[in-house]
């Protein structure tokens, strides 16, 4: 397997833009529910550009995901050598890819959890409380935003640890 940071990060780029496509089609079930439910055009027009803005940058990253991954890398050239690259640091990579992922969870999350709050609060003058089940999600996105934070700030130590691990028996 050829161990390019290039190649491997250009790999999670166009995984990325399939689980934008998939957040981009639970934005559509979104945006047919709120065209069927509110009259305000604004509501529409609003999610519409979401889904849009979504359905681009899905495209643009799988159409040009060496380009993005040349804007992410810090390399002059892509070209390394195979002896440079590590175990370890294929470890630390995929642990701030795995990071970045539930960074997107978190992000894509929290807007889905303002927008309900403050929908529901212009609609019903916010009197009902959330129930457990929208507590747990909402306890979840936040442990979900920790991990992420561990995942990137702390890939080193992590990836040092699970060598360690992976090593202990031989």
């Amino acid at each position: 397997m050829n161990k390019n940071p290039a190649i491997i990060i250009a790999v999670f780029v166009r995984l990325f833009a399939i689980g934008l496509v998939i957040y981009l089609l639970q934005g559509l079930g979104l945006e047919y529910s709120a065209a069927a439910n509110f009259e305000d055009y604004k509501v529409n027009l609003v999610l519409g550009v979401i889904v849009a803005f979504v359905a681009l940058l899905a495209a643009f990253l799988w159409k040009f995901p060496l380009f993005v991954t040349s804007k992410l890398l810090s390399f002059e050239s892509t070209e390394i050598p195979e002896a440079s690259i590590s175990e370890e640091s294929i470890y630390n990579l995929g642990l701030v890819l795995l990071g970045i992922f539930l960074l997107y969870l978190t992000i894509s999350d929290t807007v889905y959890w303002s927008y309900r709050i403050s929908a529901e609060r212009e609609l019903t003058q916010f009197t009902n409380e959330l129930n457990f089940r929208q507590k747990a999600s909402i306890f979840t996105t936040l442990v979900q935003f920790i991990m992420a934070v561990l995942l990137i700030a702390g890939s080193k130590p992590i990836a040092r640890s699970i060598l360690k691990i992976r090593r202990a028996g031989t």
